[in-house]
């Protein structure tokens, strides 16, 4: 109802992309009091925060269901890859590897894969990785510009803004195994 409004940080500088993990216990953000992307995560009963910095991009946030981890965009280490993170800052291991930008994640429900979007193969796509066995397959192949992955509560889709040849950006759902546009 817009009542008993409580601010979270207090930087002075931009804040945004804020992820509540999925206890509830933690807030993780990119705030920009360096002059330049880093990530913040805050333990929301204590007032602890720590900062993921490693003096380079550090971006996008999203909770992996069931854990106290997240995956985000780190470029410390060459081009944005993704990283899954423990609530106390630390890495806790890299998730992708390859020749272009990985931004965006986004879990399925049940943890077990991660829908991001990539560079790797040309133009921005998404992509779908198996957290356990860590391969990753392409989703999609209409639209120019492809961002923003979102799962479905119950797992079978994947939400995404698109940009068409005719310069349209509308959002669209598809099947995770590719089919359904």
């Amino acid at each position: 109802d817009g009542e008993n409004v409580v601010q979270l940080t207090g930087s002075r500088s931009i804040s945004l992309t804020p992820a509540v993990s999925p206890d509830g216990n933690y807030l993780a953000w990119t705030d920009y009091t360096s002059g330049k992307p880093d990530l913040y995560i805050k333990n929301l009963a204590t007032g602890a925060k720590v900062s993921v910095n490693k003096h380079d991009v550090s971006i996008s946030p999203a909770w992996r269901p069931g854990t106290n981890t997240l995956a985000t965009t780190l470029s410390y280490q060459g081009d944005q890859e993704l990283y899954l993170i423990r609530a106390d800052g630390a890495i806790d291991r890299r998730l992708t590897n390859s020749k272009g930008i990985d931004v965006s994640p986004s879990f399925s429900p049940d943890g077990s894969k991660m829908a991001f979007v990539s560079t790797r193969q040309g133009g921005p796509q998404i992509f779908v990785q198996d957290i356990g066995s860590g391969q990753v397959r392409r989703l999609t192949y209409s639209g120019t510009y492809n961002t923003q992955p979102s799962w479905s509560p119950n797992g079978d889709k994947i939400l995404y803004s698109s940009m068409q040849k005719n310069g349209e950006i509308n959002i669209f759902t598809i099947g995770v195994d590719g089919s359904g546009m």
